[in-house]
């Protein structure tokens, strides 16, 4: 399928949301009554209407391209350009306090897929950590050394340990094409929890080369791997109603496209020239370093004559997602604090209208929250002062139904595009268990979707208020486990919920009881906050609807190679590390031969200028061992790979055999 540009094509979507937003508008001020009366309040009210019916008339029309054009050319691959000598790809994954045996089991699935290529000389990969955690930071260079010999990797799977993790991922990815990007044509970013088959890399990397003017073209990744329930709703929405919005994305944002910040492929040269990022006017959170770094980037490219290209038609690009719905809620404090940053961004002299456009839409994807928010309560407020009791204005209440049924039908349609889209599909419609089981599937998400849209509502409203305040959001790493249901944390967690749902029901009731009817999608699922989050974070209930052929996806009937390698290498714990499980990581660190070794070199060949630990402290180690040492104090000694290796040899020559054995794990070996 060949998608020509057509600034045609945008306008329409474009057109079509504005001429929605106004006629939405009109009807709705006619709904709030025969003698529109403009008072502080409904003017009020009619403006954040018109901003918030704005936001979902793009959506919605885009989604509407996006089907059209799913049935009219079909799902099929574009064209791949004949093989060429692409040059050199760096693969890089940044990574920050992470658990290494899913990494690496990330890493060795898409290596083993790649070396099946014949392209896959052309590929080198790097994980570059961040960590702080001096623990982790220890298990990370082990695991590494496993990954190379399983692999046979020397000398192409490459890891270096930044100790200076300012700008947090952005300087990551920065520091690494500032060192090394010079000896490679292209890189593709993945995050942690990213996997990427060998035929996607090399496609990725021979599109882009093929096309001269591209500087960046992102990949659709596809959530997958989890159990939770909240985890399964999520990879079933991605899977049947993504094709239909990511098709959409593509067809209006044409060569001025965004990013997502991981598993795409970008042009080293370009990147370095047009994307280094300064810090934002003022303080932090909405001032300082950049957090949402992607769509600032793909902005930046775009304003300096580069395309920036959405290709939806290649699998094979996966993630993971969150497994409950306070680790997901947790995830978009981040992703709230840097859209909103966007706000400094969007007015930049220079920028494409539609790079603005994302801009916006990302910010408005979290201020959309707090807007809506007030205007519920400014409705409630003219329906107390109106005397209405038949919804939220004196107008007809034909018209008012009208209109209610109107934004349901634009929330609900992009769904039944996708099912409709999926149906018509042979593949897809096995893949996901038949027509049957998808409809039940979809009613199930659907359904959940209603419970959650409130919560997630106040959760946005409050990440805003916080932002705005001043409240900057801590940079932890991200909960990548299934996670047990704890009740006492979920009902103090969603306490906040459960008050909102019971004020919403008393004013409703207190006012009018038709409000009650109004207000029920908003009011009922705040009650019912606490049994939903539980039920969403089971893995109890997601396996048993998984066992019924619900909120299955293609993925799970028929999985590929590279999902069923991981699998497996994360049940046999190749890389699970379990014989450290009671030993320390910096003793073992110093004692083991290899690794001290290992770890030294990797600190040697990445530090800009020497580290020196505290004299005092390596002489305090060297007499007592690493017990009872703080987290700073193993982090200084980690940094210093003179340090390390004295300590080595005095390891061997002064500690007690019983510490060395401790810190090995196993007894020494006989001497003679």
């Amino acid at each position: 399928m060949h998608i020509p540009d057509s600034n045609a094509r945008r306008l329409v979507v474009v057109a079509l949301a504005l001429a929605t937003t106004m006629v939405a508008t009109w009807v709705y001020q006619f709904g709030l009554g025969h003698r529109f009366h403009p008072t502080w309040l409904s003017w009020s009210l009619i403006g954040l209407f018109t901003l918030l019916t704005a936001g979902l008339a793009q959506g919605f029309w885009s989604c509407t391209l996006g089907f059209i054009d799913l049935l009219w050319r079909g799902r099929e691959r574009d064209p791949d350009p004949p093989d060429v000598d692409t040059g050199r790809c760096a693969v890089v994954m940044p990574i920050y306090n992470e658990d290494p045996r899913q990494v690496m089991a990330n890493l060795h699935t898409l290596w083993v897929d790649l070396q099946a290529r014949p392209e896959a000389h052309r590929f080198d990969l790097f994980i570059l950590s961040d960590s702080t955690d001096p623990e982790r930071w220890v298990r990370e260079v082990a695991a590494w050394d496993r990954l190379v010999q399983a692999l046979g990797g020397e000398g192409r799977i490459h890891y270096r340990h930044r100790a200076d993790n300012s700008e947090r991922k952005t300087g990551n990815i920065a520091d690494f094409l500032t060192r090394w990007g010079s000896r490679y044509q292209w890189c593709v970013v993945l995050d942690a929890d990213s996997v990427m088959s060998g035929d996607t890399l090399v496609r990725l990397v021979g599109r882009i080369a093929a096309s001269p003017k591209t500087a960046l073209i992102q990949s659709n990744p596809l959530p997958v791997g989890r159990t939770s329930l909240w985890a399964r709703l999520q990879q079933f929405a991605t899977a049947l109603y993504g094709p239909v919005s990511a098709r959409g994305l593509r067809l209006w944002a044409q060569g001025e496209g965004t990013y997502f910040g991981h598993n795409a492929v970008i042009r080293v040269s370009a990147f370095l020239a047009e994307c280094g990022l300064g810090h934002l006017p003022g303080k932090a959170p909405l001032g300082g370093a950049v957090l949402s770094h992607d769509f600032v980037e793909a902005a930046l490219l775009v304003r300096a004559g580069w395309r920036v290209e959405f290709h939806d038609d290649l699998d094979g690009s996966y993630e993971e997602c969150p497994t409950t719905l306070l680790d997901f809620a947790k995830r978009d404090r981040r992703w709230c604090q840097g859209n909103l940053q966007h706000a400094w961004v969007i007015f930049q002299p220079g920028l494409h209208w539609v790079s603005r456009m994302h801009l916006f839409l990302g910010i408005m994807a979290y201020a959309g929250s707090p807007l809506w928010v007030l205007f519920l309560i400014l409705s409630v407020a003219h329906a107390a002062g109106s005397g209405s009791l038949n919804g939220f204005g004196t107008g007809p209440m034909e018209w008012q139904l009208a209109l209610f049924l109107a934004t349901a039908a634009a929330l609900v349609l992009p769904k039944a595009y996708g099912l409709v889209a999926a149906v018509i599909h042979r593949p897809a419609r096995r893949g996901f268990g038949g027509i049957c089981r998808l409809a039940m599937s979809a009613a199930v998400e659907t359904v959940m979707a209603v419970l959650v849209a409130p919560v997630m509502m106040l959760y946005h409203a409050r990440f805003v208020i916080e932002t705005l305040t001043g409240i900057k959001v801590q940079w932890n790493a991200q909960s990548r486990d299934e996670q047990a249901t704890d009740w006492g944390m979920l009902f103090a967690e969603h306490l906040q919920h459960l008050v909102a749902g019971i004020l919403l029901f008393a004013v409703a009731w207190t006012l009018a009881p038709w409000l009650l009817w109004w207000l029920s999608p908003v009011w009922l699922p705040l009650l019912l906050a606490v049994p939903v989050a539980a039920a969403l974070g089971s893995a109890v209930v997601g396996q048993r609807l998984r066992r019924a052929g619900l909120l299955l996806i293609p993925e799970e009937r028929t999985p590929a190679a590279l999902l069923v390698r991981k699998q497996v290498l994360v049940a046999d714990g190749t890389y699970a590390m379990r014989e450290w499980d009671d030993r320390d990581g910096l003793a073992l660190a110093i004692v083991d031969p290899r690794l001290n070794h290992l770890h030294s070199q990797v600190q040697e060949s990445t530090q800009d200028k020497p580290w020196h630990a505290d004299r005092d402290l390596v002489a305090q180690v060297e007499r007592d061992g690493v017990a009872g040492l703080a987290r700073t104090q193993r982090v200084a000694l980690l940094r210093d790979p003179d340090a390390m290796r004295r300590l080595h040899r005095a390891a061997w020559s002064v500690w007690p055999r019983e510490r060395l054995e401790a810190a090995l794990g196993g007894p020494l070996p006989a001497t003679g």
